[in-house]
């Protein structure tokens, strides 16, 4: 029903339509047709390049499924880009190129400014930024600066009770 629902306003003009194409392709993606899904999403941002939600919701959809680290890597840019303050693209973007197992995506010190900025823009008090802060330096080789980041990662986690963001930072 939500699918015919989309594809009834993704014959709409405008920005409206770029977001119903977005909602159909997660409908049709969360129903295992993942091709189909990505090409509505692509679709939607061509409607709207410069709106980066619809990068970031892309880019995410990307990386749930493997193989797509580049493609998501260029979405989450082109959000950036649009969006040099969201600090949701920064954050997605700086953890990507810092752990992506892809090495022609991953780019460890661009990865530490783009945290970096994340955290700057968010007043340093968000533990999953600071996560991706810390993976963006240990990536980078800062293993002083990466244990000391992931340290307040942890005491701000616990803090907030973001039990599970807590289990994964001492995990890392």
């Amino acid at each position: 029903e939500a699918e015919a629902l989309y594809r009834r306003a993704a014959r709409s003009p405008g920005d409206s339509k770029a977001r119903a194409l977005r909602q159909l392709g997660v409908v049709v993606l969360l129903q295992g047709r993942v091709e189909e899904g990505f090409d509505l999403m692509r679709q939607a941002t061509a409607l709207v390049p410069d709106g980066p939600d619809s990068h970031v919701l892309f880019a995410g959809a990307l990386l749930a499924f493997p193989g797509h680290d580049a493609e998501a890597a260029e979405h989450l840019r082109l959000a950036v880009r649009h969006a040099s303050v969201s600090v949701e693209a920064l954050n997605g973007l700086a953890w990507l190129l810092a752990t992506s197992p892809d090495p022609a995506v991953r780019r460890a010190e661009e990865a530490v400014q783009l945290a970096e900025r994340a955290v700057q823009a968010s007043g340093g008090r968000d533990p999953s930024l600071l996560d991706t802060q810390a993976a963006a330096q240990a990536a980078a080789g800062r293993t002083s600066a990466a244990v000391a980041t992931a340290r307040r990662a942890l005491e701000l986690a616990e803090r907030a009770g973001a039990d599970t963001l807590a289990v994964a930072i001492r995990g890392r």
